[in-house]
């Protein structure tokens, strides 16, 4: 009798947590606005039901092809109140808790942006719609709000700020976690340890122009738009996304401030500079770049996937009035106060030691002696960050610098392994989330605790507590079979997997100054704390990592 009570109460208490966590999320759906009318419920442009679904007034609803409804043709400048009381319409959504909410939207489309008001108030960015490429292919967009929420019954505005997609419902589900706030606009090289930062939006001839006259700072470094001299640094510097370097064949004279380019740069067509006159070695074109399409294109462009694009100059240098507006790409000769990875990488020959098919050939092939001939190229070298990707064959979350593996080829690499070793400095007593982005697999351990990847192309997530403050080391091993290869690793701080990875909440481990998880000081460092200035400089470290 004695055991049955027991199992009665144990089951009594799961019940009573899955009813406090149901509590805890709050479903809206899309077509359930407030009653009211035009500028009471909803704001909608179109003149009339577009889909003739559910309700009879103008905002555009039709069924959903996973069950339900949805709304659909979406305008800027639309949106609708969203209430708890199908039929009525009227009730507000209540929240548990002043806290952060975890947001999941269920959307469908080809793209377009929207945010979230809370009692007036936005807490969320202006998101992105992905593009789903069907107006009934749905996905989950999972982020977290902006700000808390209080307390209470509160009315929930969405907001269409771009067109292109449709909306399902939206979620919030109540959470310990806190957002760390948007993300500096400098990025971090991983390998150097310096940043770049986009900056503005000019014709080339504009660009060039403001690099004379303005002056970027970060971190007390004054920034220069640099000339690419390696691959490294020109796939750093691309993959951050179309932008122009300060590459020219143009020998107009401008009528921004009456430089003659082909006078001070030697410039012909055909005949490329640096701003600084001298001629780029290596270069790294496009297929069919650069082409002088329509004898037009005398500026250089950086494309999303980090080769070279030439393209119009702007009308002050005599181009095409079109002429494309991009940022231009500012570096930042900075130096992180900290230690980096130690990172060791083989490439395998095959014909001797076999394909590196999982992570058992890879640790196998890491373990080999140096000289061992199943080896056909091997590195060892240093990073700041863990974020590589191979030009060739691409991958990876482009929100991060991402820099080639260190045994690269000019052709897509495979069959190689990679492990990378660091010490973390661990601020204070807590839990940390640790998510590693692949394609193929890996393992990673962080106070003796592993995850080891399951699925070829993701993103794992490890959760580790800590009992205090300190140092904690960490080890990656990274396995390359086939085609896509990269290896992205990142932190946040709290438990993460009721959330998920968000790329916008986690920071590269060792980007001190992006807000990352750091690795311990450089020595030197570590001497004064010995001397007992530890208050003074981890004060020092704690505001660089929130700058």
């Amino acid at each position: 009798m004695a055991r049955r009570y027991t199992w009665l109460i144990a089951l009594a208490a799961i019940l009573a947590l899955a009813q406090g966590t149901l509590a805890d999320i709050v479903r809206l759906e899309s077509e359930d606005y407030r009653v009211g009318g035009p500028g009471v419920g909803y704001v909608d442009f179109d003149a009339g039901n577009n889909g003739g679904a559910y309700r009879a007034d103008d905002v555009d609803i039709e069924g959903a092809s996973e069950g339900g409804y949805n709304v659909g043709w979406t305008n800027a400048g639309e949106w609708q109140i969203l209430t708890t009381d199908p039929g009525t319409w009227q009730t507000n959504p209540v929240f548990e808790g002043s806290s952060y909410y975890i947001v999941r939207s269920r959307l469908a489309g080809y793209g377009g942006t929207y945010r979230i008001d809370v009692d007036g108030s936005p807490v969320t960015n202006v998101m992105s719609a992905p593009n789903t490429d069907g107006w009934q292919t749905w996905t989950t967009q999972t982020f977290l709000t902006t700000t808390p929420i209080a307390s209470g019954s509160r009315e929930v505005k969405f907001n269409v700020d771009s067109s292109g997609f449709n909306v399902n419902w939206i979620e919030f589900e109540k959470t310990d976690l806190v957002n760390p706030g948007a993300a500096i606009a400098q990025k971090m090289d991983p390998r150097t340890g310096q940043y770049y930062e986009r900056v503005g939006n000019f014709t080339w001839d504009e660009a060039r122009v403001d690099n004379k006259t303005n002056t970027h700072t970060f971190q007390g470094v004054q920034g220069v738009w640099p000339k690419i001299t390696t691959k490294t640094e020109s796939a750093a510097m691309g993959g951050l996304g179309n932008s122009w370097i300060p590459l020219t064949d143009s020998d107009a004279t401008s009528t921004l401030d009456g430089v003659n380019l082909g006078a001070t740069l030697g410039t012909s067509e055909g005949n490329y500079r640096w701003l600084d006159g001298t001629a780029p070695s290596p270069t790294f074109w496009g297929g069919g770049e650069p082409n002088d399409y329509d004898g037009a294109e005398d500026a250089i462009q950086f494309r999303g996937d980090a080769f070279w694009n030439d393209n119009g100059a702007g009308p002050t240098l005599g181009q095409k009035a079109d002429s494309p507006r991009f940022p231009m790409i500012i570096k930042y000769d900075t130096s992180l106060n900290q230690q980096k990875f130690d990172i060791v990488e083989r490439r395998a020959d095959t014909n001797v030691f076999g394909e590196v098919g999982n992570l058992a050939k890879a640790i196998e092939l890491l373990s080999l002696p140096d000289g061992s001939p199943g080896i056909a190229a091997q590195a060892k070298g240093e990073s700041y960050a863990v974020s590589f990707a191979d030009p060739e064959s691409g991958g990876g979350y482009g929100e991060f610098v991402r820099v080639p593996f260190l045994t690269d080829t000019d052709a897509d690499d495979d069959h190689f392994a990679m492990l990378a070793k660091a010490v973390l400095d661990i601020p204070h007593a807590g839990t940390w989330t640790f998510a590693v982005g692949h394609d193929d697999h890996v393992r990673l351990t962080v106070e003796g605790q592993s995850v080891e990847s399951v699925n070829p192309v993701a993103v794992d997530l490890l959760v580790v507590s800590f009992p205090e403050a300190g140092m904690s080391p960490l080890e990656l091993i990274f396995q390359e079979t086939g085609g896509g290869a990269w290896v992205q690793l990142w932190a946040a701080e709290g438990d993460w997997r009721v959330a998920g990875f968000m790329p916008d909440m986690f920071r590269l481990i060792g980007d001190e100054w992006g807000g990352g998880l750091a690795l311990v000081p450089e020595p030197s460092s570590l001497i004064l704390l010995a001397l007992g200035a530890v208050g003074c400089l981890a004060r020092a470290r704690r505001r660089h990592a929130s700058a």
